[in-house]
């Protein structure tokens, strides 16, 4: 035992040679390496967007000092890539060795692919008009008269190439399925872009008015009647004229329902000897009256000679 601590000190240091010559012909041994690396993109201009899928990875065959190679992995390599230069459109992208961070004496001897192309677009904001998109129909015998979008445009921020597409934003649709009455609503737009960053606002308020879908119909000569508590029949009576013309608005649907007959059109007399007579119109309550004409006429009144006796 005490023979292999004697001259412990030239054994210690004829280990140290050892492992040094061992180092020295090891590490003269080269190796070569193939790995697969990501690609790191740096420096994007600000509001670029590569809009293809360019290559993410490429192949590198490394040579070098066995030592080190063994020590090469996919994680503690990738491929940085400056952007700064880049312009919209197409850019071939070259690849070179120097562009690699890698240890000392480790050499590239190849990279797979060698370039490739990024396709680049730029952001924009644009102002567009929102359109309301409705779906159904509202019931029959009525209409939409106005149709009003708060607010009316909207911002939207996407890359160029898309928004040139688009004259206006639709909203989500709206169901007006036999609705007969106004209303409004909060409805998202349908904005469907890839590389959307923002639309301002994302809602909007649309108020539909909805009225009753009214035709104006003009109904002609209708016969004016005399209605009175008084003992006429001693008199002759003329009406001047004897019938008016009437202007009504009705229903689209009933229109051709409509006829003379549902109107009536009278003078009130209440006493006798006056000039004019206003003329009164009673019509169905589903009806506007919009005009009628005359509004007075005039009426003689002739006694009725008495026949004598023979």
């Amino acid at each position: 035992m005490k023979k292999i601590f004697e001259n412990w000190q030239y054994k210690l240091l004829s280990l140290g040679f050892a492992i040094f010559f061992w180092y020295m012909v090891i590490g003269q041994q080269q190796s070569e390496i193939t790995i697969e690396i990501p690609i790191e993109f740096q420096n994007v201009p600000e509001n670029y967007v590569i809009v293809n899928n360019p290559v993410n990875k490429v192949s590198i065959l490394l040579s070098g000092p066995s030592p080190i190679i063994k020590t090469l992995t996919k994680e503690n390599i990738s491929f940085p890539v400056d952007l700064s230069k880049i312009k919209t459109g197409k850019n071939e992208i070259y690849l070179y060795p120097d562009m690699l961070r890698l240890p000392r004496k480790v050499n590239v001897k190849l990279i797979n692919p060698s370039k490739f192309l990024i396709d680049v677009d730029k952001l924009e904001k644009r102002t567009f008009a929102v359109i309301p998109k409705f779906i159904g129909n509202i019931k029959k015998g009525y209409k939409i008269t106005s149709i009003k979008v708060e607010p009316p445009t909207v911002d939207v921020i996407s890359i160029h190439r898309e928004l040139k597409k688009f004259r206006a934003i639709e909203t989500q649709p709206i169901n007006i399925q036999n609705k007969f009455k106004s209303f409004e609503t909060i409805v998202p737009l349908n904005v469907k872009l890839k590389y959307l960053k923002s639309i301002n606002p994302e809602k909007v308020k649309v108020i539909v008015k909805i009225e009753e879908d009214l035709v104006q119909v003009s109904l002609k000569n209708i016969k004016i009647k005399i209605k009175s508590d008084l003992n006429l029949k001693k008199y002759k009576i003329k009406l001047i004229p004897n019938n008016v013309n009437i202007k009504i608005k009705v229903n689209s649907l009933k229109k051709k329902l409509i006829s003379k007959k549902d109107f009536e059109a009278y003078v009130q007399i209440n006493s006798i000897g006056e000039v004019q007579y206003p003329v009164k119109i009673n019509y169905p309550r589903n009806i506007q009256l919009v005009d009628y004409s005359p509004k007075n006429i005039k009426i003689i009144f002739e006694k009725v000679k008495k026949r004598n006796k023979k």
